[in-house]
């Protein structure tokens, strides 16, 4: 006998997946690239959940964790169905650069994604190449962002969609299906935090667990290749782009077997060529990944953290940390040998760092100022842009006020050349995705910068270009310390 209040929550969820199984079927605005993120899709995931649930905690979940899962597998990937007048706005602004004034947030992202997927490109996109080209330019970049943004699209669509539905089972509910929704792209860490834990939610005492129920959806999700999510016909019919097709080809090759008894997961392919072959053994891996970031969070302690639980009430995760794989060419007229370029570190270290590529090893002294400049050259343009009455006075005061001090100290029976700058600084994810990536590209927030100078007309120029400079240190050091003091936004000290 089903209560009142889960008979209240069972019509609520059903009225939402009524009309979301509509928009998946019939909504058609998933560019066409993409493998289908359809109704069809959308219960394969719910399915693959199910599947994933141990009998002893599918008995003890509460009413609420149901209807959010089974919400969650037709929601969390809806921004992948966004509304057409969305990417008809993308499309239109990569190709002439303006759009009206709903979408000037959106444009700002869009510029942002492009910093980082096609550096040095912004709209109007390629405005010398014949327009046919620059169309199919257009159609391929409003795609990805559409895959780069449809987590955050997703979560709008829940929250404006909500408030047609009338009163939800409790008051966090789509807050809390929103969260839920956009786990599957979080990273460990920020699945750990508060807003995951085990709680009581609404009337009755019942328990929500999030992060349990993130760990079934995400993994699910990364479980959900099936040939009948990329059917041939659908494949010839949309001349699916280059860069999509092994998307479609790998999930005809797949075949996922759950055993319940024994906890396995055996992953079986017969791959036709050697382009699928890499492509199932990086969705292999990929799923491997989120078994591991579930079992991590089931070593923590992760799935008990919140309220006390009854002893008998247990978030058991039971799968293993890696599949079983069983992955082969279905003949012998391919043998599959991994072609990446894997360059010997140590190596290209030393060729970076030695005078074969510089010259001499002054040029370390070069690259050490080019840096320190670049670094205060940045400074001083954030400090233009923030002065409402600039001018060229206003930069040349700003050059007197800043300096880049180079000496050499001896302390420790050691000898330092010291570099100091009055530049921006270095942030960590600075530090990680730039100075120590040898020919990073361009920084997203420098070309930004770059750009708001230009429309302000305040002059910016950097004499960096490859990222290398810093491995050039060591053909004068044995030893590299760059400490950092912030006094400030925009007034940091950097050594």
């Amino acid at each position: 006998m089903i209560g009142a209040a889960a008979e209240a929550t069972r019509s609520y969820v059903r009225a939402w997946l009524t009309e979301i199984e509509t928009v998946l079927a019939k909504g058609a605005t998933s560019p066409l690239d993409f493998t289908l993120h359809d109704d069809e899709h959308s219960f394969r995931v719910a399915q693959r959940m199910f599947e994933l649930i141990p009998t002893e905690t599918a008995d003890n979940l509460s009413d609420f964790e149901w209807a959010l899962l089974l919400q969650a597998a037709y929601l969390h990937d809806i921004g992948m169905n966004p509304r057409r007048e969305v990417l008809q706005q993308v499309r239109h602004y990569l190709l002439s650069g303006s759009g009206d004034s709903s979408f000037g947030g959106e444009a700002e992202r869009l510029q942002q994604w492009l910093d980082e997927a096609e550096p040095g490109v912004q709209p109007p996109i390629y405005p010398d190449i014949e327009v046919g080209e620059r169309v199919e330019k257009a159609e391929y970049l409003t795609a990805f962002f559409a895959r780069h943004r449809h987590n955050d699209w997703s979560g709008d669509f829940i929250t404006s969609e909500a408030v047609t539905r009338g009163f939800p089972p409790y008051p966090t509910w789509i807050e809390d299906l929103v969260t839920l929704c956009k786990s599957h792209h979080y990273g460990l860490e920020e699945l750990m935090q508060q807003k995951f834990d085990l709680r009581i939610a609404g009337p009755g005492g019942k328990l929500v667990n999030l992060r349990y129920l993130a760990a079934l959806l995400r993994v699910a999700d990364v479980l959900k290749f099936d040939p009948e999510r990329t059917p041939p016909v659908i494949f010839r019919l949309r001349n699916i782009g280059p860069k999509s097709r092994i998307f479609w080809y790998k999930d005809q090759a797949i075949v996922l077997a759950i055993n319940h008894e024994s906890r396995n997961l055996l992953f079986t392919a017969r791959t036709r060529n050697a382009w699928v072959h890499k492509a199932v053994i990086e969705t292999a891996d990929a799923v491997d990944v989120e078994l591991q970031n579930c079992a991590a969070i089931e070593q923590q302690g992760g799935f008990a953290r919140g309220v006390k639980l009854d002893p008998k009430r247990s978030y058991h995760w039971p799968w293993p940390t890696k599949m079983a794989r069983d992955i082969k060419p279905v003949d012998d007229t391919f043998v599959y040998v991994n072609g990446a370029f894997r360059p010997e570190p140590h190596r290209v270290i030393a060729l970076l760092a030695g005078t074969r590529l510089y010259g001499t090893p002054l040029a370390a002294l070069r690259e050490l100022l080019q840096n320190a400049f670049d670094a205060v050259r940045e400074q001083i343009a954030h400090q233009s842009l923030a002065d409402p009455a600039y001018s060229d006075a206003t930069l040349e005061a700003l050059g007197l006020l800043h300096r880049v001090d180079l000496l050499s100290e001896g302390y420790d029976g050691r000898t330092w050349l010291i570099c100091r700058d009055t530049g921006v600084g270095m942030t960590r994810t600075l530090i990680e995705r730039h100075l120590l990536v040898s020919g990073s590209q361009p920084r997203p927030e420098v070309l930004q910068l770059q750009r708001r100078c230009r429309a302000s007309r305040i002059r910016f120029e950097r004499s960096g270009e490859f990222g290398i400079g810093v491995l050039s240190y060591f053909m004068i050091a044995d030893k590299v310390s760059i400490p950092r003091q912030s006094r400030g936004l925009y007034d940091v000290s950097r050594s």
